[in-house]
């Protein structure tokens, strides 16, 4: 048995590896530990077209180490599709394989919530990490929850989004050791870019608005995620110029509670707080 760790958006992952079988056992980062009782499978190689995974997973944690959370549900992978598919260079990658991940979970703590998260990843022969990604998060509603107007609620899409990570990158450093060489003048830090950050309101009941100063031009992004680092909001990437900008972040749909919002400048990230009531 080999225990394995991972980072994605400030949060470390923690996995098992079993005989031929990869398991989830837990996560941190800054404000959520969240420990696995009942282990979650990702992955079991050989996973060729056609073959499925189902698993059950359950888990204990806390929130600022203060508020306890449970987290329970189930994992559906399925290798659905084959074939080749074209890149926006009119390259072509043969017998690229597409994986569909359902996590279906409900998270109790201070609130309870319902998610699902659907996953669609396309791998090239011989590459660690997915081409093409699409990612879609949906809170779930019950049948008996009635909106102001008495209805019954809909199930509702809170975020989703696309990753494109060319095969060259992947296998080679080169360019990435390239581009740092080219720009020695440029800041790898994006709080000494995004600058005089102003939330308001903090807390906030319908839409955030982010006031801020830019040290240079720079393409800006904000991303929400909950207290388990799942995305829930994305605003669309702007290119803006040096000097006092302003962004709109929509949250009237989210629950109250703490979440993180993550600025995104360029290729550098930093976190900020924001309070939903």
């Amino acid at each position: 048995m080999t225990r394995l760790c991972g980072m994605e958006h400030n949060t470390r992952y923690y996995y098992r590896q079993q005989m031929d079988s990869l398991q989830a056992v837990g996560y941190e980062n800054s404000t959520t530990f969240m420990e696995y009782k009942v282990p979650e499978l990702r992955m079991h190689f050989p996973f060729a077209y056609g073959d499925t995974l189902f698993s059950y997973f359950e888990g204990t944690g806390e929130y600022s180490h203060f508020l306890p959370l449970a987290v329970k549900g189930y994992t559906r992978i399925m290798a659905d599709a084959e074939g080749d598919i074209k890149l926006p260079e009119f390259e072509t990658v043969k017998k690229a394989l597409r994986i569909r991940t359902l996590r279906h979970y409900t998270e109790t703590g201070k609130d309870s919530l319902e998610m699902t998260l659907d996953t669609y990843s396309w791998y090239a022969k011989g590459i660690r990490y997915p081409v093409f990604e699409s990612i879609k998060t949906t809170l779930s509603k019950k049948g008996d929850t009635k909106d102001e107007n008495g209805e019954s609620m809909k199930d509702t899409t809170v975020f989703s989004t696309s990753f494109f990570y060319p095969p060259e990158l992947q296998t080679s450093q080169v360019q990435t050791d390239s581009v740092a060489a080219d720009k020695p003048d440029i800041k790898q830090d994006a709080a000494s870019v995004f600058t005089e950050a102003q939330l308001m309101p903090n807390p906030v009941l319908t839409d955030l608005t982010i006031n801020y100063n830019l040290t240079r031009a720079a393409k800006v992004w904000f991303t929400v995620h909950n207290n388990t680092g799942i995305g829930l909001c994305q605003t669309a990437p702007q290119n803006l110029s040096e000097g006092y900008n302003s962004s709109t972040v929509p949250m009237g749909n989210l629950i109250t509670g703490v979440y993180s919002l993550y600025v995104h400048v360029d290729d550098m990230v930093m976190r900020l707080n924001v309070v939903k009531k």
